[in-house]
């Protein structure tokens, strides 16, 4: 079984590193997608992860935006696939506590999409006063091990067996 995700990506110059880093050990392909970034993004994609193994550069897309831009990825990488791997919509500020590899290894096989439980994770007024005190804390995407507060409020679709069909963009 091998786990291809497409990641898209906006301005996110921030985080984005950070995020690709946590997936990288459950990960056999990354698939990247560049919305238009404005923030040095497109740069860093282009410089730094172009070259990393796992991930492949789809490119910069500068259309108004639509989530079917993932499908244009999916279609264009779909033949490294086959059937039993899984995709994966890895949003780039989203990080998994569990290992996806694990847990999509005990999903049955009649079993083609697993959603997410997305916990969303607050600034309190202690949070700042900590910032205040500790400002390293939160930088460079810390704040993920430095936020305490949290709500799992909504769940959506995040991985989706694979069949090999063409995904048409307007189909979402």
């Amino acid at each position: 079984m091998k786990i291809f995700a497409i990641c898209m990506v906006k301005d996110e110059i921030d985080v984005l590193e950070k995020a690709l880093e946590a997936a990288l050990p459950w990960i056999d392909k990354i698939f990247l997608i560049d919305h238009a970034s404005t923030d040095g993004t497109w740069e860093l994609i282009d410089q730094k992860f172009h070259h990393w193994d796992k991930v492949e550069v789809y490119g910069q897309i500068t259309d108004e935006f639509t989530d079917g831009f993932r499908s244009r990825a999916y279609n264009k990488f779909r033949q490294q696939a086959q059937e039993g791997d899984w995709w994966c919509r890895l949003d780039f500020d989203e990080f998994y506590i569990d290992n996806p590899r694990e847990f999509l290894a005990k999903v049955g096989k009649h079993y083609d999409i697993v959603q997410c439980a997305s916990f969303q994770y607050y600034f309190t007024e202690k949070d700042a006063e900590e910032y205040q005190r500790h400002p390293e804390r939160y930088r460079d995407g810390e704040s993920i091990n430095a936020l305490k507060f949290f709500a799992c409020n909504s769940s959506e679709a995040r991985f989706v067996k694979h069949r090999n069909r063409e995904w048409k963009e307007d189909s979402l």
